[in-house]
């Protein structure tokens, strides 16, 4: 966050994942909204699965929130059905992509 505001950029996180992006939900993101919730541990954003991204409509609607908001890149945290979200996204979206394991699961993730 810190370097987002530092070079003047600024960063969303989209609720319930992909459901937000799907819905247009999102929030503005700050080092003082984001500092002062760490300390809680668990996420701000929630998480949620989101059936809704494995239909060519879902993608679509995710990849328009995304033009909306001239987001030009997206960070995604998950597992491997998150990161096949993440490349539906990229086959419909031209903006830059980056995906971080975060999963309990014991398999290899697929990017």
């Amino acid at each position: 966050m810190l370097n987002c505001e530092y070079n003047n950029l600024s960063c969303f996180g989209f609720y319930h994942g992909y459901n937000g992006k799907i819905e247009d939900h999102l929030l503005p993101l700050s080092s003082q909204l984001v500092n002062a919730e760490i300390k809680n541990g668990g996420t701000l954003l929630k998480s949620a699965r989101c059936p809704a991204m494995m239909t060519n409509t879902g993608v679509k609607q995710a990849c328009n929130t995304l033009l909306k908001h001239e987001i030009d890149a997206l960070i995604v945290i998950g597992g491997d059905g998150s990161f096949h979200g993440l490349l539906a996204i990229k086959a419909h979206w031209h903006g830059q992509v980056i995906g971080l394991p975060g999963t309990i699961d014991n398999g290899p993730l697929w990017l």
